[in-house]
């Protein structure tokens, strides 16, 4: 009886550990393709960034139209203001978070599922990053600076003013918009091969799982 039970036991362990074995290349197979993903939408956004910042401007074009069909220069002072114009100005502010935060948002999943940038392609990344914030700040202060005149409205003698602000953040918008292009076609060169360092699924998971328990922990009370 006790051999029957021992042997039941045993070929109760082996069953359970074939069935973590294979569990274990099932998320191994499941981790590779995820990863792959993140790595491939990371690249790709790098490439398309041109279009996302087309995108943005077309979207900044459209509110710096709304504030001088209101406050413009050839728009009479006494003209009455339609403040409904506001919230189109709002809603182009959604858009453009929309397509600004694809970039930042792909990193992010890139870096969560543990790929690592080559040294040929880390610095370049990180100075597009910085100088992609400082659009995205610019392309942000613009709309709010249209958003909240349309809203609030101008006093006449404040005209003058709000209009040197308003071209000032529009601007900053121009001039901010050249770094992080230039930075990705200069991205662009690089082959996907070589835009990151190469590890094998095994240690890729590992990598993935310590930044999890990381996380895990950071999160904790």
């Amino acid at each position: 009886m006790s051999d029957t039970t021992d042997f039941f036991s045993m070929l109760a362990d082996i069953t359970m550990a074939t069935t973590a074995v294979w569990a274990a290349f099932k998320a191994n197979d499941w981790f590779k393709t995820k990863r792959l993903e993140s790595a491939e939408n990371f690249y790709k956004e790098v490439h398309n960034l041109h279009k996302r910042y087309y995108s943005a401007i077309q979207y900044v074009e459209d509110s710096r139209r709304i504030f001088d069909s209101q406050y413009g220069l050839h728009t009479p002072v006494s003209e009455p203001k339609d403040q409904s114009l506001q919230w189109e100005v709002k809603s182009n502010s959604y858009k453009i978070i929309a397509e600004l935060d694809y970039l930042a948002s792909s990193l992010q999943m890139m870096d969560a599922m543990g790929n690592k940038l080559s040294p040929k392609s880390a610095v370049l990344v990180n100075n597009m990053m910085e100088s992609h914030a400082r659009f995205c700040n610019d392309a942000m202060n613009f709309i709010d600076s249209v958003w909240k005149t349309l809203r609030t409205g101008v006093s006449n003698e404040n005209i003058p003013f709000v209009r040197d602000k308003v071209n000032h953040d529009y601007m900053a918008i121009l001039t901010s918009v050249d770094e992080p292009v230039k930075i990705s076609f200069e991205l662009k060169e690089i082959s996907f091969k070589d835009f990151y360092q190469h590890e094998t699924t095994m240690q890729s998971v590992i990598t993935w799982l310590k930044s999890l328990i990381n996380r895990t922990g950071k999160n904790r009370p």
